[in-house]
């Protein structure tokens, strides 16, 4: 129990600093790692499928915000 006392003693706050980056770095890159390979298994499983049917396109924004006077806005054929 003295040694562990001692180590932690040892390691000041700068230390314990970038043990904790350093441990953060390693766990972000492991959870990069796997989240990729997830993507890639979805990939292959999606290769063969049908394409489904496209997304609809949203409506074009209203004039709202448009400050030049009706006359001279476009307008739609009808």
């Amino acid at each position: 129990m003295d040694f562990v006392k001692a180590t932690i003693e040892s390691l000041q706050l700068p230390h314990w600093l970038i043990a904790g980056g350093a441990l953060l770095v390693v766990v972000g890159l492991i959870g990069h790692l796997l989240s990729r390979r997830q993507l890639d298994e979805a990939e292959d499983d999606l290769e063969g499928a049908p394409i489904p049917e496209p997304r609809r396109q949203a409506p074009p924004l209203p004039d709202l915000l448009d400050s030049r006077s009706r006359k001279d806005r476009r307008t739609e054929p009808e």
